[in-house]
């Protein structure tokens, strides 16, 4: 900086107090220091060109036209060729146009200033936008403009946008993206969809820093465009759906629906698949499918997706920048829906969730956003995500197996091909479909769990040289029954019966699973296996304060029993020892699977003791 003499000193640079405060900020002084007006406006006419430019500057910045009309006449003989105004700060360039800008902008500001003298100001800066830097003050003037005062400068912005554009000069392009947003939502649409491609493409590459700024201008672009064409109360109503699921370890005995559902979304996803493969020649993250970005997004290579819908930009999907490892290529999302979709995503993160589950919740949200678009409709796609979404509301809980196999965890499916997947059947969604195939899969699961278990004590008899039980006749069983309900008051469980129809009891050291009559062991005639209700009347006088139950087998530290008034899981294991609930059961058939896998690994730890 020039030294001045103290009067040009405190006029540009200090405060009224008289400290030195600088220049920019004398600009902002308020209220504005009318005595200050008359000596400033004299340096207005100094051969300083320097002095007179800071002395418009200040005028300008308090809403005096004189410092107005200065800057004006600077910017019309183009000063930058013969003064260096505003040396950057970092870079090797003059920044006094943008600084002039900021000072036209607080112009604005003033309830004296003159409208179209600072739109034609602004209208002379945009004309020299490219061939001169601007910072970013220009695109804080012209966001700061009234909406049909920013109108009238559109054209300006346009031909500024496109020159720098067409230049190279992404930074400067995409500064103007956000004022012209506000007045051109048309124009910005189609300009801001191409900078992907432009960033990718721009060769020499911009730094790191500077493409930051790129997305942010665009980020912000996207934030003043309408996103009327997306779904919002469809996407609250699933945000809340989402948010009201139960998570937790997957339910056993919804494994059948779980499969079947998942089955569904697999024929859905490839159904979808096959009907968009003529938008594009590749795959996405099969079969993952983020169906809403796939007809939204530009491809990888720059060049557009299918089109369908230009009013939906994919950035502006909710959720779009919760994904892990997603190319969210413009950050943080804009969607006005985002901070709802945030608080779910922490909830999400907190739940029992795998990468896909939790993944495959947000594509969700964005199909949701998007599939009531006429042009989406008009592809007459499934509704794809409603069989994932049921099965995470039933319970249901998976991962990925060697990218191949979809785990379950107690079992796996192949993912199969889109074009296979196309050809399975449909599934009906309702819930008595659904339950009735959780009982088929459920009992064909305990049938084969008993029989399993049976076979392996087979070996473990051999041990006592003893074999199992014959089953129990169709006649024995309902005599059981009827003893039960006339002695005992209660009904003899079903799943018990299935037991029995296998092997009538189980004597095997200390496991005893009773039988419906006191029968001789095969291969022991001495020994028996214990009835069930002689038992029962045993243990009830043994117990006489205990609510009404059924004990079905015991071993060593256990009773395993049946007790009705225990809720939805009325098959128990009590301690022997005080008598406490050690584990709770939905059927019969896993308590006494439990009780038999308990004593086959007793067995096989008995016997590498042995070896």
């Amino acid at each position: 900086m020039a030294l001045y003499s103290p009067e040009i000193q405190h006029l540009l640079y200090e405060n009224d107090a008289g400290r030195v405060i600088g220049l920019d900020k004398v600009q902002l002084l308020d209220p504005v220091p009318t005595a200050r007006l008359g000596p400033v406006r004299a340096l207005l006419s100094s051969p300083d060109e320097y002095l007179a430019y800071q002395a418009a500057s200040v005028l300008t910045a308090w809403g005096d036209a004189a410092g107005l009309r200065h800057l004006e006449q600077l910017i019309d003989g183009r000063v930058d060729q013969r003064l260096t105004m505003a040396p950057h700060r970092i870079w090797d360039y003059d920044n006094g146009y943008d600084e002039m800008a900021w000072a036209v902008d607080l112009y604005g500001l003033s309830p004296e200033a003159q409208r179209p003298a600072q739109l034609r100001v602004l209208g002379k800066l945009l004309a020299l936008y490219g061939p001169c830097f601007f910072e970013s003050n220009l695109k804080a003037a012209l966001l700061d403009l009234a909406l049909p005062l920013a109108a009238e400068l559109g054209p300006a912005m346009r031909a500024a946008l496109a020159r720098t554009q067409e230049a190279g000069q992404l930074y400067l392009a995409s500064q103007l993206l956000p004022p012209l947003a506000r007045v051109d939502s048309a124009a910005a649409r189609r300009l801001v969809d191409a900078f992907p491609g432009l960033l990718r493409q721009a060769a020499p590459k911009p730094s790191a820093g500077e493409a930051d700024s790129i997305r942010a201008n665009v980020r912000e672009a996207l934030g003043y465009l309408p996103a009327s064409a997306l779904d919002r109360p469809a996407v609250r109503a699933a945000i809340a759906r989402v948010g009201n699921i139960k998570w937790g370890e997957s339910d056993y005995h919804r494994l059948g629906s779980a499969q079947a559902l998942m089955r569904e979304y697999l024929r859905r996803a490839g159904l979808v698949t096959e009907a968009v493969r003529q938008f594009r020649g590749y795959l996405l993250a099969w079969p993952w499918l983020d169906a809403a970005a796939w007809l939204a997004k530009t491809d990888e290579d720059g060049s557009k997706g299918p089109e369908l819908m230009r009013d939906v930009h994919a950035p502006t999907l909710p959720g779009y920048s919760l994904l892990e490892d997603e190319p969210a290529y413009w950050g943080p999302g804009v969607d006005p829906l985002e901070d709802e979709v945030r608080a779910l995503s922490q909830r999400l993160s907190a739940g029992h969730l795998t990468y896909y589950m939790r993944r495959t919740c947000f594509y969700y949200l964005r199909w949701e956003a998007i599939k009531n678009h006429p042009a989406v409709r008009a592809l007459g796609l499934p509704d794809l995500y409603e069989p994932l979404i049921m099965l995470y509301e039933r319970g249901g809980w998976f991962r990925m197996e060697h990218g191949d196999y979809i785990d379950f965890g107690s079992s796996m499916t192949g993912k199969s091909t889109p074009a296979q997947a196309a050809q399975f059947s449909s599934l009906p969604l309702d819930p008595a479909t659904l339950d009735q195939i959780d009982r088929d899969y459920t009992r064909r699961s305990l049938d084969e769990l008993l029989a399993r278990l049976l076979a392996q004590a087979v070996t473990g008899l051999r041990d006592y040289e003893a074999v199992l039980q014959p089953p129990a006749s169709e006649a024995a069983l309902a005599a059981l029954q009827t003893g039960a309900q006339a002695a005992l008051g209660l009904p003899v469980p079903a799943g018990y019966l299935t037991f029995l129809r296998l092997v009538d009891g189980l004597n095997w050291d200390d496991l005893l699973i009773y039988g419906s009559g006191p029968y001789p062991l095969v291969t022991e005639p001495t020994m028996f296996v214990r009835d069930l209700v002689a038992t029962n009347l045993a243990w009830r006088r043994a117990e006489p304060t205990a609510p009404p139950r059924l004990y079905l087998a015991e071993d060593r530290d256990l009773l395993y029993g049946y007790e009705p008034a225990a809720g939805a899981e009325p098959y128990l294991a009590y301690e022997r020892a005080g008598g406490a609930v050690a584990k709770r059961f939905r059927s019969a058939e896993e308590l006494l699977g439990h009780a038999l896998q308990r004593r086959v690994w007793e067995n096989e730890e008995a016997w590498r003791g042995r070896r």
